[in-house]
């Protein structure tokens, strides 16, 4: 998954989970998925939802809340998913 990784997208995740991408992916900088209804987002964005479930966080829909559209969406070894969101009223 992280080979599919771009540094030009900003790539959100849930921070106490990121090591494993930032182990193989040190070029990477993981903004955090908890706060992104607080946040001004960028038109393309990268989510890693993995333990977002746990935490108990609603990300879809505070993305669309946001007018985000989930582009696309891959799975890689079972539970890790990477997903690409357009924002375009926060772009």
């Amino acid at each position: 998954m992280t080979q599919e990784l771009r540094t030009n997208i900003p790539v959100y995740m849930i921070l106490p989970s990121s090591d494993p991408v930032t182990y193989y992916r040190e070029d990477i900088a993981i903004r955090e998925l908890r706060s992104i209804n607080k946040a001004s987002v960028p038109e393309t964005i990268h989510v890693i939802p993995y333990t977002s479930e746990i935490y108990g966080l609603n990300y879809v829909k505070s993305l669309q809340e946001m007018g985000c559209v989930r582009e696309t969406q891959a799975s890689f070894r079972g539970d890790v998913v990477l997903e690409k969101w357009k924002c375009l009223r926060n772009a």
